[in-house]
């Protein structure tokens, strides 16, 4: 589910993923960062900074540090 969630923001913010190159969990990761409700800002950040990955990351239960 991380490198899913990982793979929308980077679809969202910075090019986008064709349907065949998805991950399988693709959708659902999508669903949990909408529920998250970043900003477009905060996801770029998300995608090009390690610190704000980390904390979208936490917030989405995804990473345990």
């Amino acid at each position: 589910m991380r490198d899913a969630a990982l793979q929308v923001v980077r679809h969202l913010v910075i090019e986008a993923v064709p349907p065949g190159q998805r991950l399988p969990l693709f959708d659902q990761a999508a669903d949990l960062l909408e529920e998250a409700g970043w900003s477009l800002d905060e996801l770029f950040a998300a995608a090009t900074q390690s610190r704000a990955r980390a904390d979208l990351l936490r917030v989405l239960g995804l990473n345990p540090t």
